[in-house]
């Protein structure tokens, strides 16, 4: 009995550290090439795709209208996206639960998000067990996060080069040539 108990009581607290440490593979990697088509909050400089958006930091983030930890992280996107929007972040939110048009800007709207959901497009980013899941592009083109959260200091530290590579002269408006 004591035997089960602690082993049961091994796997719980274990459990978080295997799933955390679980992904797709993409990290490290070039990002796969995506376009979005339509989005609900357009971008203000319409950059849709990975080639428009070269050189500075892409968040692509999987959610579900229904995931209660995936609505308490909007705040955390909306944050990033206040700070950082056309200072070399984009962001492309992916509702992953099959919910229409609607539900979608009831969330936006209610929550007053400002930033891009995709509601057509081609995105070849699949999360790991449950929602939220998050890649974090680099200002290279790598995928440099991966993961379910703590994305947001990786892209303070990204943002950086973007800045750093801008004042340096060596980006014309943000944009690798």
């Amino acid at each position: 009995m004591k035997t089960t108990l602690m082993l049961a009581t091994l796997i719980v607290l274990c459990s978080p550290a295997l799933s955390a440490a679980a992904t797709n593979g993409m990290l490290g990697k070039p990002s796969p090439d995506f376009k979005a088509d339509r989005c609900l909050n357009e971008p203000a400089d319409q950059m849709k795709t990975l080639a428009d958006c070269k050189g500075e930091v892409i968040l692509v983030k999987l959610w579900g209208t229904k995931c209660g930890p995936c609505l308490a992280s909007m705040s955390e996107v909306q944050t990033l996206w206040n700070k950082y929007q056309g200072r070399g972040l984009h962001v492309f939110m992916l509702e992953r639960q099959g919910h229409d048009e609607a539900a979608i800007t009831k969330v936006f709207r209610s929550r007053g998000l400002t930033f891009p959901d995709v509601l057509e497009g081609s995105f070849p980013f699949q999360g790991v067990g449950t929602l939220p899941y998050a890649y974090v592009i680099g200002v290279d083109g790598t995928v440099i996060f991966e993961g379910h959260d703590g994305y947001s200091g990786v892209i303070e530290e990204e943002i950086k080069k973007v800045k750093d590579s801008a004042s340096a002269g060596r980006f014309g408006g943000g944009v690798v040539p």
